[in-house]
C-alpha cells in the first residue's frame, strides 16, 4: 500500500520466501525443514541483493543483513545437529522479523519522504 516499486518488489521477495517456507514445513511435518529452508533463504538472500544493488533506498541492505542472518542459522543446524531447536527457531524468527521490520520502515519513510 506504501511505497514504490522497490517496496512492492521487496513485498513480493518476503511473502513469496515466507509462503516457500510454510509449503516446505507442511510437506516434510518438521518445523526446521533443513535443506530445503536454506535454499528458500539463500534465494531470497539473492534477490534481496539484487535489489539493493539497484535500489536508491537503504531499507534493501538492512533486509539483506537480515536475510544473512537466516542463512547463518541454516548453516549453524548443519554444522551442529544437536543445536537446540528453540535456538535455531529463535534465531531464524529474529532474522525473518528483522527484515520484514527493515522494508516497512522503508516503505514508511519512502512515503513520508
Amino acid at each position: 500500500m506504501r511505497g514504490g516499486s522497490v517496496e512492492r518488489y521487496g513485498v513480493a521477495l518476503l511473502t513469496g520466501g515466507w509462503l516457500l517456507s510454510l509449503t516446505a514445513q507442511a510437506f516434510s511435518s518438521d518445523l526446521s525443514p533443513g535443506l530445503l529452508l536454506g535454499l528458500i533463504d539463500v534465494g531470497v538472500l539473492v534477490g534481496l541483493i539484487r535489489l539493493s544493488w539497484k535500489s536508491p533506498h537503504p531499507w534493501p541492505a538492512f533486509a539483506c543483513g537480515f536475510q544473512s542472518l537466516a542463512v547463518a542459522a541454516g548453516f549453524a543446524r548443519w554444522i551442529d545437529p544437536d543445536l537446540n531447536l528453540q535456538v535455531h527457531l529463535a534465531l531464524l524468527a529474529v532474522a525473518g522479523y528483522g527484515a520484514v521490520l527493515a522494508r516497512t520502515l522503508g516503505a514508511w519513510s519512502r512515503a513520508r519522504g
